[in-house]
């Protein structure tokens, strides 16, 4: 793993577990000990995250979605929810247990799940509405 100084920043602050989101962000598995977001083990080059075999361009806000329980919608492009919003469902993110054969999504009390359902952002459906309009 390349870690570049965007990611080493955002990667920091879930080594100190200050803020970090573990339901809908990055999470150690603790069998093979290796990252993953939902059910896809990720990888880390410079900036960038290589989720499965898609790499994402890694800028401030695509991390600051990925780690930030309440992400600051000032920080994040409409490209950058879109690409989140795309890892969340290739990845089985949003489904109980990161099964993508489970009918209930995963919900949370947080305020990420709160706010991105409200705004029709990511939706129960796992299903990023076409109509959604990031801030």
């Amino acid at each position: 793993m390349q870690v570049g100084k965007i990611a080493h920043k955002y990667l920091s602050d879930y080594a100190a577990k200050q803020t970090v989101d573990k339901i809908f962000g990055i999470y150690k598995n603790p069998l093979d000990k290796l990252y993953y977001i939902g059910n896809t083990p990720i990888d880390i080059r410079d900036d960038n995250l290589i989720v499965g075999h898609q790499e994402y361009e890694g800028t401030p806000g695509l991390w600051e979605l990925i780690i930030s329980k309440q992400p600051d919608a000032n920080n994040f492009s409409r490209d950058d929810f879109e690409n989140y919003a795309k890892i969340m469902v290739d990845t089985s993110a949003l489904q109980r247990n990161n099964n993508p054969a489970e009918a209930v999504p995963k919900s949370s009390r947080g305020w990420k799940w709160k706010n991105f359902e409200e705004y029709g952002k990511i939706g129960a459906s796992t299903k990023v509405k076409e109509s959604a309009q990031p801030s």
